[in-house]
């Protein structure tokens, strides 16, 4: 019994470094399997990031358009008379400060098609309701 131990033992002494050898392949293969499955999951991560991103950038802004302005327009629920800000440029402007005035106007929000280019609005401006519209546009400058 004791000669077939030391037969053993002299066994692994002789052969110790091809036994290293492959527990170190063993070693390398199982890391490399393990390298693989965690970029796998990383890149996985990264794209579920990245779906976040465009969802959270991209689909809920349009989806708020569609429901602010697309929808009410198709269903006729908008308004035709709009209030826009038309940046004029300053002068001598003083570091730090914004280089435009924004002054507020009303303005037509139809497709020139169905109000000749915006003709209706300026001509019921201009002659059937001169007095409220300019009042409003004297507000509208006071606001700015």
């Amino acid at each position: 019994m004791t000669a077939l131990f030391w037969n053993f033992l002299d066994l692994l002494k002789n052969y110790a470094n091809v036994l290293v050898a492959l527990a170190t392949l063993v070693y390398v293969a199982l890391t490399y399997r393990m390298l693989g499955a965690l970029r796998r999951e990383s890149t996985r991560e990264l794209r579920l990031r990245h779906l976040e991103d465009i969802k959270s950038q991209v689909v809920k802004p349009m989806l708020n358009w569609f429901d602010s302005q697309a929808i009410p327009a198709l269903k006729g629920e908008t308004s035709f008379v709009v209030v826009t800000a038309t940046p004029t440029q300053r002068e001598n402007v003083e570091l730090g400060e914004s280089p435009y005035d924004f002054k507020r106007e009303l303005a037509v929000n139809v497709k020139p098609s169905d109000a000749k280019k915006g003709h209706l609005f300026y001509h019921a401006k201009e002659i059937h309701y001169q007095k409220e519209l300019n009042e409003a546009e004297i507000l509208l400058l006071n606001l700015a």
